[in-house]
C-alpha cells in the first residue's frame, strides 16, 4: 500500500471522528437539523468508503447486475447517489440555520 493510500485511510477515519464530534455537539445544543446533517454526512462518508469496495467486488467476481446496466453505469450511479446524499445533508443544514436565524431575529 502506498503512502497516499495510508493517508487516505487516515483522513477518512479523521473525518468520521470530526463528524461524530459535530453530531455530539449538535445533540448537546439541541440543534435538530444539525443532528440530521451530521448523521447524513456520516452515512455519506461510510458509503463513500464501502461503495468502491462493493463495486470492485462485483466487478472482480463477474457478478451479473440485475438491472441490466453496465459496470461503468453502475459506478456512475454510485457516485450520483453519493452526490444526492451530500445535497440532502446541505439542504437540511441550510434549513436549520435559516430557522435558527429567524428565531434570533424575532427575539431581538
Amino acid at each position: 500500500m502506498s503512502l497516499i493510500g495510508v493517508l487516505n485511510i487516515i483522513l477518512q477515519f479523521l473525518i468520521v471522528i470530526i463528524l461524530a464530534f459535530g453530531l455530539i455537539q449538535c445533540k448537546n445544543s439541541s440543534f435538530k437539523e444539525g443532528i440530521y446533517f451530521f448523521l447524513i454526512l456520516l452515512f455519506h462518508q461510510l458509503n463513500s468508503f464501502f461503495a468502491p469496495l462493493y463495486i470492485d467486488f462485483v466487478y472482480l467476481n463477474f457478478m451479473k447486475l440485475s438491472t441490466g446496466i453496465t459496470y461503468g453505469e453502475f459506478t456512475r450511479l454510485s457516485f450520483f447517489i453519493n452526490q444526492v446524499i451530500l445535497c440532502v445533508a446541505l439542504v437540511y443544514l441550510v434549513i436549520g440555520i435559516r430557522r435558527q436565524w429567524c428565531k434570533y431575529k424575532v427575539s431581538n
